[in-house]
């Protein structure tokens, strides 16, 4: 049975709180979908933790987020040619 969590406090600027009911445990499917646009996956799988940032975090903070990340590969990128 799924916990009774209040997720109130974590409405505001960054999550679709109201979406946080329908997961176990919605912080660390952030993170995990994080991890899996960062690394070196699947498309699909990728697409997959799109769909639930998307459902999990505001429009605007998830625009800045993705900038960061790629800003993130570009950078090892570069680096990477460098050495």
């Amino acid at each position: 049975m799924k916990d009774k969590t209040n997720f109130s406090h974590y409405d505001g600027k960054v999550f679709n709180a109201e979406n946080f009911k329908y997961i176990n445990d919605p912080i660390a499917v952030i993170v995990d979908s994080i991890a899996i646009l960062v690394g070196d996956y699947e498309p699909a799988r990728k697409q997959a933790a799109m769909l639930l940032l998307k459902a999990l975090l505001k429009d605007k903070f998830l625009k800045d987020l993705l900038k960061d990340i790629q800003n993130e590969k570009a950078e090892r990128a570069k680096k990477s040619c460098e050495a």
